[in-house]
């Protein structure tokens, strides 16, 4: 856990001194992309999806079908709204549990599972769609009494284990328990991202764990499924713990291409960048093999006054140069 301490420590630094403009960017493509990978079972579409961010952090939404958009927006703002829900053990109730899977699910009215479930969990590995089922273990009937006893335990263990711990196991509860016949996986996730967030951990919602969990959608299920047979939990906090410290490596890159190179996270590298070199980078990151006219355009500045500011961008080792007179392209060096 100290590793990912660590880097979630320079993210949220990081977060707090760069651009408002840049930070704004970051949180809401990573907060998109997370929802997306927790509503939709399609690792290809997330690749697709990651992929339109990474030149100019395009709006994701507006690349989804609008019962995918809705999910996708009603996670993303219960997840922002959080400590409305629960900002201390005593707002763990059952009825917080029923607020949240209501927004997130859109349904009108609450009704617990009154039968038994095998759920086909639809997954696809190098495009190929596949069907797997998984018995829920709990029955309908004790549903209720293992809420009672898991809200119970929150409570009492709120203070007491690690807040990461205390996640993973909120997240697992609910998962096998399944006391909804829709809606469960989003409720299980939004549930143990909402604690990190109340004890103080990514409280910009910005670490895309969602993602970790539907790369990983096969395994995720499989090890649910014996964690529950087993009621052993080791390797499930393990697994939770492991989609943390990517989440983090995940978003330093995606600060790094933001960026354009000159803030690395993970190697503890730093560039400092002035206001006008950082739009730069933008343009560039955007547009790519952009000549020195093609920038004074976007800047509503002189070519002469462009032409100092990426020498000092070449020098820096952000820009590279190619050909000669008009022929001069400009790119990102480091990405």
């Amino acid at each position: 856990m100290s590793r990912f301490f660590d880097l979630h420590g320079r993210i949220y630094a990081v977060l707090d001194w760069i651009s408002n403009e840049m930070s704004e960017e970051v949180i809401k493509a990573n907060r998109e992309l997370s929802a997306y990978a927790a509503v939709s079972n399609d690792k290809t579409k997330l690749k697709e999806l990651a992929s339109l961010t990474k030149p100019n952090l395009t709006d994701i939404l507006s690349f989804l079908p609008g019962r995918t958009k809705d999910g996708v927006k009603r996670y993303t703002d219960v997840l922002n709204e959080f400590d409305t829900y629960i900002d201390s053990p005593s707002d763990f109730t059952l009825k917080t549990i029923k607020d949240i899977h209501l927004q997130t699910t859109g349904n009108e009215k609450f009704e617990l599972r009154t039968s038994k479930r095998i759920l086909p969990i639809e997954v696809w590995e190098n495009g190929i769609h596949d069907v797997l089922e998984f018995p829920v273990q709990t029955k309908p009937e004790d549903i209720e009494k293992k809420l009672q006893d898991f809200l119970k335990w929150f409570k009492q263990n709120y203070n007491i284990v690690n807040p990461i711990v205390l996640a993973a196991i909120a997240h697992f509860k609910i998962a096998e328990i399944h006391p909804f016949n829709d809606g469960n996986g989003r409720l299980a996730r939004i549930l143990g991202r909402g604690i990190l967030y109340i004890n103080e951990i990514d409280t910009s919602r910005i670490l895309p764990i969602d993602n970790f969990y539907l790369k990983n959608q096969q395994f995720y299920y499989t090890l649910l499924d014996t964690s529950i047979k087993d009621k052993d939990l080791t390797h499930w906090i393990e697994f939770m713990t492991k989609g943390l410290l990517e989440a983090a490596i995940q978003t330093c890159q995606f600060i790094l291409e933001v960026s354009g190179g000159s803030i690395d996270l993970i190697n503890t590298s730093i560039i400092e960048l002035t206001g006008i070199e950082q739009k730069i980078v933008k343009i560039i990151r955007e547009n790519e093999y952009l000549n020195g006219s093609d920038i004074a355009r976007e800047l509503g500045k002189t070519r002469q006054y462009v032409n100092i500011i990426m020498k000092d961008l070449i020098e820096k080792g952000i820009v590279t140069k190619t050909g000669a007179n008009t022929s001069v392209r400009y790119s990102l060096a480091k990405l």
